[in-house]
């Protein structure tokens, strides 16, 4: 029982968090499928961009059909700046799988930043049929409309922004600053 207990305890290391579990994973198992395009995520997400898109084209290599690794790949080409490219795997992940929740998401935040409004409008919409309780996207669809001179629309995605979640600062400020400006324009 006393050598389970310290097989156990060494190898509890590998689980301390997410990079060091897929590292490990990727490690013993170079073609674990799943496991780069997780690992990748994972260092995307704690802003290692370069290992984390080099982890994810590993992982694109393994699986060329997956609609993850494409809007992993994009996410980080976004975040790197990089959005013309960045573009190009979100388009893809979405001819892939149309409905890819990361993939809406990233190729409209790419097309906003790009100031392509209109289309990033689309996106948000596309992307509220799949997740219509998603607050955070009811913001960026309000500031969206903002971008495009409808005010009216913008409030209102702005409010249920703020219904879904009353604590999104955000929402509450732009409401609130879009609020006075409208009242402004009427008197």
């Amino acid at each position: 029982l006393g050598m389970l207990g310290v097989l156990t305890w060494q190898q509890s290391g590998i689980y301390r968090d997410e990079i060091t579990f897929f590292s490990y994973i990727v490690a013993h198992n170079p073609k674990a499928r799943g496991a780069h395009r997780s690992l990748g995520a994972a260092l995307l997400r704690a802003g290692r961009l370069e290992e984390g898109y080099a982890t994810t084209l590993t992982a694109l290599r393994q699986r060329p059909d997956s609609a993850e690794a494409y809007a992993h790949l994009g996410y980080a080409l976004l975040l790197m700046g990089r959005l013309d490219e960045a573009g190009v795997k979100l388009t893809r992940a979405l001819e892939i799988d149309p409905i890819n929740t990361q993939a809406l998401d990233y190729l409209a935040k790419v097309r906003f930043t790009q100031k392509r409004y209109g289309e990033a409008l689309a996106l948000y919409q596309t992307l509220l049929k799949v997740l219509p309780e998603d607050a955070q996207t009811h913001l960026n669809l309000g500031s969206t409309l903002y971008h495009l001179g409808r005010p009216e629309e913008a409030l209102a995605s702005f409010e249920q922004a703020l219904t879904l979640n009353p604590q999104l600062e955000n929402a509450r400020n732009n409401a609130r600053q879009l609020r006075q400006d409208l009242n402004r324009r009427r008197f």
